[in-house]
């Protein structure tokens, strides 16, 4: 498990309960994080750099610069790890993650991005902003497909279940109005509210 502050990474054992590692070379605030399928890497970001450490010796082993206001709020790779997404004001940024090159950006409309994930096909990602919808994207055309409402306030986070049972694909989205809805991703269906 890893957990971020203004100025420390720190990744945990969850079954010790300790810290076993602390990462400080961040110039300000760590908003995002994501571990790379194969356990191997950690990726960060802070308002500035994408950071990729190697979680057996601990040490930094790229920085990525980003683009002038692309604070990033969200991380997720792709369930195959070939791949990494990157999200925050209104832009989603697809990385290739051997070389760490940008493959593609993409324009969220309107919106600042709070959270991203991609389904477990990899045939869509799923995008919730501040104005209170969740986007599905398709992976292969880079377009918008479905767009789900019914939040009152911004939509803080998404996820996506791990695998696809009965051939749903469930989404759930958190966000301020203090509810979290599960939808059936494929068919944009609002299957269940919960109150939390």
């Amino acid at each position: 498990m890893a957990t971020s502050s203004t100025e420390y990474v720190k990744l945990w054992s969850v079954l010790t309960r300790r810290c076993i590692e602390t990462f400080t070379d961040n110039a300000d605030r760590v908003r995002a994080l994501a571990f790379h399928p194969n356990g191997k890497t950690l990726v960060g970001s802070d308002d500035f750099h994408l950071k990729i450490w190697d979680l057996k010796s601990g040490e930094c082993i790229k920085t990525c610069k980003l683009p002038e206001n692309s604070a990033i709020w969200s991380l997720s790779f792709s369930p195959d790890g070939q791949q990494l997404i990157s999200a925050g004001t209104d832009k989603i940024q697809i990385w290739n993650a051997h070389t760490w090159q940008p493959i593609t950006t993409l324009i969220e409309p309107r919106s600042r991005i709070r959270s991203i994930s991609y389904s477990p096909d990899q045939t869509m990602m799923a995008v919730g902003s501040d104005d209170q919808l969740v986007r599905i994207w398709d992976t292969k055309s880079s377009q918008p497909i479905k767009t789900l409402s019914g939040a009152s306030n911004r939509i803080w986070t998404i996820a996506v279940s791990p695998n696809i049972s009965s051939g749903i694909v469930y989404l759930a989205s958190g966000s301020d109005d203090c509810q979290i809805r599960i939808w059936n991703g494929a068919t944009g269906e609002l299957l269940q509210t919960l109150k939390s």
